[in-house]
């Protein structure tokens, strides 16, 4: 899983977060390099000696205190040495800002021993809450110039808007147990002068729900799409939206706003009347239809009941000026535009084969365009030759500017080919893909095409989503089964033929607990009303997750599980197989089931099993964790015995120590005791540096279990440098003496890529 404006100010305490290397203590961190034509934040500039920096940042618990190292320099020593060293370095710094109108900060960063930390976590406090980031240094022991970007945080508890960021938290999470040291110089703004602003649905993500991330991931997409063309968006708060901003930007993006504050209405409205045009993508409220031209006749999910699934937006009629024939985008939803006088069909869903589905995709009217589902993504190819023909025809004024960067991302990217051809094979590794489709690639390619475009391109194992904690695609007995295997047919067998046609293995992967968006409505209801559903701490519902601690799911995990395996797959491996989080489950069954754990009642639930001060805090920690391994347990005995050869593997989290506790997931013990056959933990930084520490800490707690970490290309800020950071993660495997590697995800992403892997990383002679 699977994603910080103005903040010059604010980082700036930022990352002084780590690392002091044992023996280098007195040694001079290095002057740091000049900060450029960039614009250093004003609130940075003030520490400029001690006693500002003890005025204005705030050591956490068992972190020591900054200083300043030289000018311009802050240094934040970092000590994990103690018998229960702390979880994190932290530091909270007073850093009052606007950071409105900025699409995030840069910084020069040094730390001297990146293997202390597994990733750096930067909050920006606004209102009642924060925004939360992450940055990963990809070098130890020099200075690197790092970006922290507001498309790339997520809203925590209740923040209210950008404009009025009060403190920044930096917190560097413990891998290591020895001493170090970084610094942090520069903290300035990112990129020119703002020239899109996309308008972010802060006001409806800040009232919570199960859209709240997406509407800063999808803003997040349109922003990295245009930054890859040579742009220059900013991410704006729908509160945080004035005319000041407006009559500044050249175009205005909506990218998922199905409510617009009214005042921010009529300034857009104003906007309009003006001159400035917008694209609205997917639900927009009535006045933004209404301001474009466009009528909707409902929406509909393609691909149900057997109809043809969205592929792509195929080029219609005249087309926007460059706009390519086709543009991949598996979209599952879309909204039906009326086609009507005034309104201009520029592009149409296709499918796999590239042929029209019949529903307007992106019009274009006299006032902008409308795109009848989100921006999915996309920097490069025909998916960024779209989003530039979309940039263009929104606003003439930039095209000189975007021409300009398609030739020097052209540049960059033949000199990335060639440094690709010059890496290294290695023959023998368990190379794998995880596929989150239960029908392989999709967009033409059935499993047999996916599985031979994988094989061609160096890889050899497949680990395929087919079954969730409530739906099968395959005829199962266990679970049920997806209306698709009616029309589109057992997706095991298919699967499973493919994989011994081209001699690639196949792992079968089970979401646990979570019943999967492909779960009747029937099934869904039928365990809720049995008690079988999670509920959080504050009694809220959650009635998509099973709870791990009823009898009857652990049964039906361990009976699917075991189900699989007996069909003669390489392996069955668990994914999700732990808690949603340390908020659930806090339902009666678990109360009642904890009690008798504990051998009295609970009177003060749940509040005595929550938190630092509960007083059954540990206990509760052990039941849940002993939930989850009874399944890892109970597959592993029958697994073995009743299909011997047959491989056990899990998708797992990060961290050996806090694991157990935070999500119930003991996978050192699982480890230890010799239930899993290997292991893919889910290292999904950009930074090599970063997964080299968090792949040897995960090593040392596994002992003698092989690890193939998990590699996270579809995690990765989309920035046209995914050949790139594969090639290095992939060789920090081979660094470290390890058998192999798991990559996350066989989509189009990948696609695109393992041309590139095949070159040279994964080349086979």
């Amino acid at each position: 899983m699977k994603h910080v404006l103005s903040v010059r100010t604010a980082v700036s305490v930022l990352f002084a977060l780590a690392l002091l290397v044992a023996g280098c203590g007195k040694n001079e961190i290095p002057a740091a390099p000049g900060a450029g034509p960039a614009k250093v934040l004003a609130s940075w500039s003030v520490l400029t000696n001690d006693a500002a920096v003890q005025a204005a940042v705030h050591a956490g618990e068992a972190t020591p205190k900054a200083r300043m190292s030289r000018p311009g320099v802050l240094e934040l020593p970092v000590d994990f040495t103690g018998a229960k060293p702390p979880a994190r370095a932290n530091w909270d710094v007073k850093l009052p800002c606007d950071l409105r109108l900025w699409p995030g900060i840069q910084f020069d960063f040094f730390c001297e021993d990146l293997s202390q930390f597994s990733g750096f976590s930067c909050y920006f406090r606004s209102g009642d809450g924060w925004y939360h980031g992450s940055f990963s240094p990809e070098e130890a022991g020099v200075w690197q110039r790092v970006t922290v970007t507001k498309a790339r945080t997520m809203p925590d508890g209740k923040p209210e808007g950008w404009g009025d960021v009060r403190a920044l938290r930096i917190s560097g999470w413990r891998a290591g147990t020895g001493r170090t040291r970084c610094a942090i110089a520069n903290v300035a703004t990112i990129g020119g002068e703002p020239d899109v602003a996309i308008v972010y649905a802060d006001s409806l993500a800040a009232e919570g729900g199960a859209e709240a991330k997406g509407y800063l991931t999808f803003a997040g997409n349109v922003s990295a799409s245009l930054r890859a063309i040579g742009l220059d968006p900013v991410i704006v708060a729908d509160r945080d939206l004035s005319p000041e901003v407006l009559a500044r930007m050249q175009a205005v993006v909506l990218p998922y706003n199905p409510k617009v504050p009214a005042p921010q209405m009529r300034m857009l409205m104003d906007y309009v009347g003006r001159g400035g045009r917008i694209l609205a993508c997917y639900a927009q409220p009535r006045d933004v239809l209404d301001l474009l031209g466009v009528k909707l006749a409902g929406s509909k999910r393609p691909g149900e009941n057997g109809g043809a699934a969205i592929a792509g937006f195929l080029r219609t009629g005249k087309g926007l000026d460059e706009q390519p024939a086709f543009s991949a985008q598996a979209s599952w939803m879309t909204q039906v535009p009326v086609r009507a006088e005034g309104v201009e069909v520029v592009a149409e869903w296709a499918d796999g084969t590239r042929a029209s589905i019949g529903i307007p995709a992106l019009v274009r009217t006299a006032r902008g365009l409308f795109m009848s589902h989100v921006w999915l993504g996309g920097t490069e190819a025909e998916q960024a030759d779209f989003m530039r023909a979309i940039a263009c025809d929104l606003a003439p004024g930039l095209k000189k500017k975007v021409l300009a960067a398609r030739e020097a991302a052209l540049k960059k990217a033949e000199a990335d080919r060639a440094w690709l051809a010059d890496q290294p094979s290695k023959r023998g590794e368990h190379r794998a893909f995880w596929c989150h489709s239960a029908r392989g690639l999709g967009g033409g390619r059935d499993w047999d095409a996916s599985v031979k475009f994988l094989k061609d391109n160096g890889f050899n194992v497949i680990v395929p989503n087919l079954a969730w904690g409530g739906v099968a695609f395959y005829p199962s007995k266990v679970l049920p089964v997806a209306s698709d295997v009616a029309t589109k047919g057992d997706a095991f067998a298919q699967c499973l033929a493919a994989c011994r046609k081209y001699g690639v293995q196949m792992h079968v992967w089970k979401v646990c607990w979570n019943m999967g968006s492909y779960t009747t409505r029937a099934f869904e209801e039928q365990m809720k009303a049995a008690g079988r559903t999670q509920v959080d701490a504050k009694g809220k519902a959650n009635t998509r997750w099973l709870c791990p601690s009823h009898p009857d799911n652990q049964k039906l995990e361990i009976d699917a599980m075991v189900e699989l395996a007996k069909m003669k797959p390489d392996g069955v491996h668990f994914d999700y197989i732990r808690y949603p989080g340390g908020e659930h489950c806090f339902c009666d069954g678990c109360r009642s089931r904890f009690e008798t754990v504990v051998g009295k009642p609970v009177t003060n639930w749940p509040g005595d099993v929550r938190g630092p001060a509960g007083p059954l805090r540990r206990e509760w920690s052990a039941f849940r964790a002993e939930n989850i391994t009874k399944v890892v347990r109970e597959v592993a005995l029958r697994v073995r015995g009743q299909a011997p050869g047959v491989k056990i593997s899990a998708a797992l989290f990060r961290n050996p120590v806090s694991d157990p506790e935070t999500v119930g997931q003991d996978w050192p013990r699982w480890c230890r005791e010799g239930w899993l056959d290997f292991a893919c933990h889910m290292d999904y930084v950009d930074s090599a540096a970063m997964f080299r520490s968090q792949v040897r800490t995960q090593m040392a707690a596994a002992g003698k279990v092989p690890l193939y970490p998990g590699i996270g290309l579809s995690c990765w800020q989309n920035d046209g440098q995914d050949g790139v950071k594969l090639a290095k993660q992939i060789q920090v495997t081979r660094d470290l003496g390890l058998g192999g590697f798991t990559v996350f995800n066989f989509d189009r992403r990948a696609e695109r890529v393992l041309p590139l892997m095949r070159t040279g990383v994964t080349k086979e002679d």
